[in-house]
């Protein structure tokens, strides 16, 4: 016979217990629209002195969807009261709530205000045991932002790493409001060495990415200022910002007004830019021994400009004080002008589509004492590159 015994002070006991403390250890906390709901509408109808009183009436679900609140919300008065709120009421569950929040809708400010109030008051420990929080990220809230902090880390901890792989490493998912951040201060705050580490397709997938033009400027201008030599940039960069943003003025387009993305270019970011042009305009006119003769001045930087001419069939290369115009078929001689000679020609080159006839004026071309009996003119002969290097130097020299 089996006997049946109830204790109806027992019983009454495990209700008040289920009653007041309905989510068991380790169980995962759902809050649903309608808690939010109801919570939001509490938050609302009570005034800021009562706040206090109103967060020790709120059971861990209605503190866990004042932090949904705070996440969803960003800023405003009810968020403001909900932050508050959940402030009073420091939970485990509360901090992991909020930091998956947080790594999804990054930036939220007021967020991650109320994250470091948690964590100051419970520490570290609920975060870093979980499965899917790295035990970096005490080191992380060491920064003032959170993105600076992780940047930091990857600069202090990654060695050659690029930012995907430590991201990765860390736990982080490419969805996630905080990889887009960290991405994007890197790309306007981080050093030399954070950019050279990245492959240029990544950085080119973060410059589309944005949807805020000032934000693809504002990564590439501090691409071009911080590595700012032409050895270092990755063309396909550098074709990117050609398309969007055009070239920069020429020494010869002082009165013309450069797009605003070159406004806040460094000058000798402008130039190595303008150098990287020039070689392309080189290597696409000259073919064989004229593009390695040509190429070499514009390396070493003495070039100050290039011009292509007669719709394809001729180019013309500043030196400054005296200009070189080449001609597209090789029978044709090379003429060197004198600075104010040269300019005329190329000022109005641009309304010259005829014939090259029009820029050979040998009673015009440059003279000089060092080289009597010379003309001014480079004939292609057999051997010519080493006799005009010699005339192209002392040129520069006589300067």
């Amino acid at each position: 016979m089996q006997l049946s015994i109830t204790n109806n002070n027992l019983l009454a006991a495990l209700e008040r217990v289920r009653v007041q403390h309905p989510i068991r250890r380790g169980e995962k906390v759902e809050t649903s629209k309608t808690i939010v709901d109801e919570v939001r509408d509490l938050l609302e109808r009570t005034e800021l002195n009562k706040l206090n009183k109103l967060s020790f009436q709120f059971d861990l679900i209605k503190l866990l969807a004042c932090v949904e609140i705070v996440a969803n919300d960003r800023d405003g008065d009810i968020a403001d009261k909900a932050a508050t709120v959940a402030s009073l009421r420091p939970r485990d569950a509360m901090l992991i709530k909020g930091w998956f929040k947080l790594v999804s809708f990054y930036p939220n400010l007021l967020l991650e205000k109320l994250l470091k109030h948690l964590i100051e008051n419970l520490g570290f420990s609920a975060l870093e045991n979980h499965e899917k929080v790295s035990k970096h990220i005490p080191h992380w809230f060491l920064a003032d932002k959170l993105s600076s902090g992780i940047l930091r880390d990857y600069n202090l901890r990654s060695n050659s790493a690029t930012l995907d792989q430590y991201m990765s490493e860390h736990l982080f998912s490419t969805q996630d409001g905080l990889y887009s951040t960290v991405w994007f201060e890197l790309l306007t705050k981080g050093t030399r060495s954070d950019l050279i580490r990245q492959v240029s397709r990544r950085i080119l997938v973060e410059m589309h990415n944005r949807q805020k033009a000032s934000e693809r400027i504002e990564i590439g201008q501090h691409y071009l200022n911080t590595l700012n030599n032409l050895d270092e940039w990755h063309e396909n960069i550098l074709k990117y910002i050609l398309a969007k943003w055009g070239k920069p003025n020429s020494p010869h387009e002082t009165q013309k007004k450069e797009s605003r993305f070159w406004s806040l270019v460094h000058q000798s970011a402008k130039d190595e830019f303008r150098r990287w042009l020039m070689l392309e305009e080189v290597e696409t006119f000259f073919e064989g021994e004229r593009a390695d003769f040509w190429r070499h001045y514009v390396n070493s930087k003495f070039i100050r400009d290039v011009n292509n001419i007669l719709g394809g069939e001729g180019f013309m290369l500043d030196f400054g004080h005296f200009g070189v115009i080449e001609f597209k078929n090789v029978g044709n001689a090379a003429y060197i002008y004198p600075r104010e000679i040269f300019r005329k020609f190329w000022s109005s080159a641009e309304f010259w589509t005829n014939s090259p006839s029009h820029f050979k004026e040998l009673s015009k071309t440059v003279r000089s004492k060092r080289m009597s009996g010379w003309d001014g003119r480079i004939l292609h002969h057999a051997g010519w590159e080493y006799t005009s290097k010699d005339r192209i130097n002392t040129l520069m020299a006589e300067k």
